[in-house]
């Protein structure tokens, strides 16, 4: 699995957001039920770009990452403004940024090989250096949730 290189310019999400655990996430299913409220509001939200696609957001954490450790997750849409966002639902800007963007086959119960891959396989021996950015996965019409879903992970990276 290789990644594309990709820049991405900057851009304002709008979600709900959640803080969890690795640990709590795979207990309870935290992110799947984050889903499960926002997808209902999601085409509520004012100034979406694009209809058929959305964005979990995940936090960057500068300290050591291991099961127990607290993280943000948004499920939001990318959006053109703020104006007239409802209540209690979050608002990030994304910085530019470059990102490795690897594409996953299947469902999301398959998601932590994908990422275990990223991490533990082509990270330490590609030439690049993870970016202090977050990361995010970008669900578009290709997903489904299925063994023929598709959606892309964007790792952040530091330029060369």
């Amino acid at each position: 699995m290789q990644p594309r290189i990709v820049k991405k310019e900057t851009f304002k999400l709008v979600g709900l957001e959640l803080i969890t655990t690795p640990k709590e996430n795979q207990d309870k299913q935290t992110i799947g039920q984050l889903w499960k409220q926002f997808n209902p509001i999601c085409s509520t939200i004012p100034n979406r770009i694009s209809p058929d696609a959305a964005i979990g957001l995940c936090q960057h954490i500068d300290t050591s990452f291991d099961e127990n450790t607290n993280f943000s997750y948004i499920a939001g849409v990318e959006v053109s403004g703020f104006e007239a966002i409802p209540e209690g639902l979050a608002t990030r800007i994304v910085p530019e940024g470059t990102y490795a963007v690897f594409t996953h086959k299947g469902p999301v119960s398959e998601l932590a090989k994908t990422y275990n891959y990223i991490y533990s396989e082509w990270l330490p021996s590609s030439q690049y250096e993870l970016a202090a950015h977050d990361d995010f996965e970008y669900y578009d019409s290709r997903f489904n949730n299925s063994e023929n879903s598709e959606m892309d992970i964007y790792i952040p990276l530091n330029d060369i």
